[in-house]
């Protein structure tokens, strides 16, 4: 025998799932983002050691090679995460409207 689900358990798996996914995606932003912040100051750090200013070393910092990529990983990351949270705002909705449908069609009975 096949057992269907109800069209609200479906809605609450799907919000479950991604407030899972989000949760894994803003914990791997925030990873990405340290990761960026602290190869950061830590090439600024360098540079400020060899005497020169904050601003030239930061200008330095940004010229450099694997700036761009470490950014960009930070970025995307926190891009994916934005997204899950919108995908997460539709699940509540899609639930929310699920549950006002029952609740007229039980007013309806």
């Amino acid at each position: 025998m096949i057992h269907h689900k109800d069209p609200m358990d479906e809605k609450l798996d799907a919000w479950s799932d991604a407030i899972e996914r989000l949760e894994s995606l803003e914990k791997a932003a925030a990873r990405e983002k340290i990761l960026f912040e602290v190869w950061e100051s830590g090439e600024r750090a360098a540079l400020m050691e060899k005497k020169l200013s904050a601003v030239r070393s930061e200008m330095l910092v940004k010229q450099n090679q694997f700036y761009v990529g470490k950014y960009w990983a930070w970025k995307e990351k926190a891009i994916e995460a934005e997204t899950a949270k919108r995908l997460l705002d539709h699940c509540r909705a899609d639930w929310s409207s699920e549950q006002s449908r029952n609740a007229n069609m039980r007013g309806l009975k």
